[in-house]
C-alpha cells in the first residue's frame, strides 16, 4: 500500500458542485504539503449528455466548453492563491466517467485521485450509476473520496 507521502501527482476532477469543492481543498492540502507535488485539475464536459438534449447544437457545446474554462480558471487562481507551484489544467469534453477513471491517469501518471461524493439522488444513481462509484471501481488509481460537510 503507498503512502500518502509518496504521491506526487493528484487529479482533482470538479465540477461546481459542493462535493467537488471539497475535494478540490483536500487536494490542495495534499499538494501544499510537499513542493514537489504536482495538482492536475480537471473538468469535463459531458458531451453525450448534450447529445440528449432535444435542440443539440454545437452552439451548446461551445457554451458549455467556454463555461468549462471559466469555472478551470476559478480553480486555478484559488489553487495558486492557496501556494500551489506547480499545477496543470484540463479540459475535455466526452465521458466524465472514462476520462476521469482511466484516460487523464494513464496521459498525466496521476498516482492519487481526490474526488468529490456524488451529488446524486439516489434515483439517478440507480439509473445512471455516479462517476464517483464508476473512478474507485475501475480506476487504477488510488481514489480518496471526500464528503461535502
Amino acid at each position: 500500500m503507498q503512502s500518502i507521502h509518496n504521491y506526487q501527482h493528484i487529479l482533482a476532477p470538479v465540477d461546481g458542485s459542493k462535493e467537488s469543492e471539497a475535494a478540490f481543498a483536500t487536494a490542495v492540502e495534499i499538494v501544499n504539503n510537499t513542493p514537489s507535488r504536482h495538482l492536475y485539475i480537471l473538468n469535463v464536459v459531458d458531451t453525450n449528455k448534450l447529445k440528449d438534449v432535444a435542440h443539440y447544437s454545437h452552439e451548446l457545446e461551445e457554451n458549455a466548453i467556454t463555461q468549462s474554462k471559466a469555472l478551470l480558471e476559478r480553480f486555478a487562481t484559488e489553487a495558486k492563491q492557496a501556494g500551489v507551484t506547480n499545477l496543470t489544467v484540463i479540459s475535455e469534453t466526452g465521458n466524465p466517467k472514462n476520462i476521469i477513471a482511466k484516460v487523464i491517469p494513464a496521459k498525466y501518471d496521476i498516482d492519487l485521485i481526490v474526488i468529490g461524493a456524488t451529488g446524486m439522488n439516489a434515483v439517478e444513481r440507480l439509473m445512471q450509476g455516479s462517476v464517483t462509484e464508476f473512478v474507485s471501481r475501475t480506476s487504477r488509481v488510488n481514489t480518496f473520496i471526500v464528503h461535502a460537510d
